[in-house]
Order: C-alpha cells, then structure tokens, then sequence
C-alpha cells in the first residue's frame, strides 16, 4: 500500500476520478466541490428520470483507489473464512510488541504534559511508523509533548498539501504575536459584553461534566486566567452550543475568537468515501467469485461493525506554548458573570485541531489493512469494519483491543 505513508492519493483526486465518471464528488452547493451534475430546480421526477442516464457508481467496479484497501480487500477475500486465524496469530504477535514496550510507554506517558487521559502509547506507535515506513515521525513525540495549534504547524507528511502560493504571507511568530497585540482590548470587550447566551444553561451543563471528566479546567475569573498565563498573554474562545441528532455538543468558536487566523496550516485533511462500506463488499465479493470459478460461496454474508472514539479531540492535547489560548469563555446563567476555563484537550472548534487529531486515526487505519487484513475505514472519531458475518464478533474484539494497547479510548455506547 505504498512504503511512505497512507494511500491516500484516491482521496486527493477524487474529485478528478468523479468528475471522469459522471459521478457527483459531494453534494451540490458543498464547499470547493465542482459544479453539480444535475440542475437544482428539478422536480424529483425529472431528477430521478436524468440521473438514470448517469454512470452508476458501481458499474465500472470502483473502488476506493486505496492502495492498502485493496491489499486488504485481495487479502481478506483470499483467506475467506480463515482470516480469523490469520488476525489472531497478528494479533499475538501484537500483543507481545504491546508488552515488550509497555515499562517505556508508562514512562513517556508520565512525561505527558496533560494527565486528563491515559494517552497514546508512543513507544508503539513509534515502531509502527517504522515498520510501515510511514511519514508521520513525529506523532509520538507530539502525543507527549502536545500538539501545535496555533502559528506556523509543522506538516504531517501524511495530510494533504495545500498551495504554500495561497496561505498568508505571514510567518507563524506574527499570526501569533497579532494575536496576542489584541488579546487585553478583546478580553476587555468580552468583560464589557455580559448578556447571558439563550443556551447559556446548557452551555454551563456541558462545561461542568467536560470539567466533572477532567477534560477542562475548574471555572475561574479573568484575574485567575491572569494569574496563570499573565495580563494580555492569553486570548479566549467564545463557547456555543450545536444540537446534533438529539445531542448537545459545545463548539467553541475560533473563529470568532481569532484563533484560526493565527494557523498557518501547510495541510488539510482528506476524508474517507461515504462509499466505502459499499465499495468494500463490492470489492470483496467480486474477488471471491473470481477465485471461486464465477460463483458467490454460500458462506460469504457480510455485515458492518462501527465505533466510534470516545471524545474525540479531547484525548490529544494542545502543546503547552499554546494553551494561553485555549481558554473558554461564556456568561455564566446564575451569576451574570463571564468566567473562563483552561482546556485540557484539544478543543473542537479550532481549524489546527482537526489536522491533528486525524493524523493518529490515519496511521491507524492503514495498520489495520496492512497488518490484519481488515476492511477498515475511517471518518474523522468514527470507524467502520466491514467483515464476514461468522467473524464479525472476532473481528470487533480485536480492534477493541488493539485500540486499547495503543492508547486510543472508543466509547461503548456508540459502539455497533
């Protein structure tokens, strides 16, 4: 799947592969996609009759253009259902390379300079890079150290490259220091602005279980936040809240804080297909009928299991030299007061956060498909595996507990 990192040329050019075959990219309207293949003021009738004539999406027998998806998929159709002892016998020796690393882990994880949670393995992580020839060299030192959010972020190598021609000309220490030029005048404004937000009792219910968890700070005032960082040398970030199939989630604003002006961000992130499940049983079933002579075997039933990461962003850290400005604010709803909290993970919100955090899921993913020969994808905190229905059951455990060797927390509720 190709020695220096993630193939994830499929995903770079992606609009370039639909566009080749009248496939739609993203939805029509969707930020940096091309213009739609059907007009937007058809009727559904007339929508359905003209999309009829296109290209379906699966008739040529596409796949992700993963080059490592595809070593899984060839891989797992070719062991049917001996992938399960296969797996198994990665997995022991997994499981020893987890052990014979475990006394270093413990002590690079003590040096982490957050303790909110346990914390990637960095040791491990560091062998799997080089055993991958991945390019991402620097993912365990920044899991113990922290992750650089603001300024000019070192590359990934393993992200997409964004055009150097169109960032801000201006260097990583002035985005920050124009930060900072402004920050008193702007905590000043916000100390003058006390009008209490029309959620601001979720927002404080939120906050106070992020805080009950350890992944914030206790409330404070200003003087404390100056007291920690000094007058001027920090700079919020105004909390709000989204709902989201029935689910209040906190998003603190970057944005309007002016923390993502201050990133000079080199990558950008290339997301999984929203096909790949699909594409992935698509895949594997015409590989098996291929080996079988032109006949589907009776035991292939293919099913998907899903996880998802148990808060996310919140179990990277900022680096400490920007923590000062990952201080979240609101009005608090029975004081009439704006108090302030320390964010001890990565906030969900921040331009550079989203860049980072998928830096480890990418690495984990092409683990998954190179080593176990696993169908397995991932969206941002979600992952989905796509398996026979007799070892599905195997399957989930073994990513539950590989994802536990490294580190990586799922959340049980959310899992499928």
């Amino acid at each position: 799947g190709g020695v220096g990192g993630p193939d994830i040329d499929a995903l770079r050019f992606r609009t370039r592969q639909h566009a080749a075959g009248g496939q739609q990219h993203k939805a029509a309207g969707a930020r940096a996609t091309d213009a739609p293949l059907l007009p937007r003021d058809l009727t559904p009738d007339e929508h359905i009759k003209i999309a009829l004539t296109l290209t379906h999406p699966f008739d040529d027998g596409e796949m992700t253009g993963e080059l490592d998806h595809l070593f899984a998929v060839e891989g797992a159709a070719r062991l049917g259902p001996d992938a399960g002892a296969w797996r198994n016998e990665v997995w022991g020796h997994f499981r020893r390379l987890a052990k014979a690393c475990s006394e270093l882990d413990a002590h690079a994880r003590s040096l982490r300079t957050a303790q909110h949670v346990k914390g990637k393995a960095p040791w491990l992580f560091a062998i799997i890079i080089s055993a991958m020839r991945w390019h991402d060299t620097s993912l365990p030192l920044d899991s113990v150290l922290g992750f650089r959010l603001f300024g000019a972020v070192p590359p990934s190598g393993v992200l997409r490259s964004l055009d150097p021609m169109k960032l801000p000309d201006m260097s990583g220490d002035d985005m920050r220091q124009q930060l900072l030029d402004t920050s008193e005048l702007y905590v000043d404004t916000l100390e003058g602005d006390l009008r209490v937000h029309p959620e601001a009792e979720t927002i404080l219910k939120e906050t106070l279980a992020e805080i009950e968890l350890g992944l914030l700070a206790p409330l404070i005032s200003r003087e404390q936040v100056d007291a920690l960082f000094g007058r001027g040398k920090w700079r919020p970030i105004p909390r709000h809240i989204v709902h989201q199939n029935g689910k209040d989630r906190p998003i603190d604003d970057g944005r309007a804080g002016g923390q993502n002006e201050a990133s000079r961000l080199l990558e950008t992130i290339a997301t999984q297909c929203t096909e790949f499940v699909v594409l992935s049983a698509s895949a594997y079933c015409r590989i098996v009928v291929r080996l079988g002579g032109g006949r589907l075997p009776v035991w292939v039933i293919l099913t998907q299991g899903l996880d998802d990461q148990w808060k996310g962003y919140r179990q990277d850290h900022p680096h400490p030299d920007d923590a000062p400005f990952c201080v979240i604010t609101f009005v608090h709803p029975h004081t009439g007061l704006r108090v302030y909290c320390v964010a001890r993970g990565m906030l969900f919100g921040l331009a550079a956060s989203v860049n980072q955090f998928n830096r480890a899921p990418l690495l984990v993913t092409a683990l998954f498909r190179r080593a176990f020969a696993l169908l397995y994808g991932h969206y941002f905190d979600d992952n989905a595996c796509v398996d026979l229905m007799p070892l599905a059951a195997v399957s989930k455990a073994l990513t539950i507990r590989v994802m536990t060797l490294l580190g990586i927390k799922l959340s049980p509720t959310k899992r499928h």
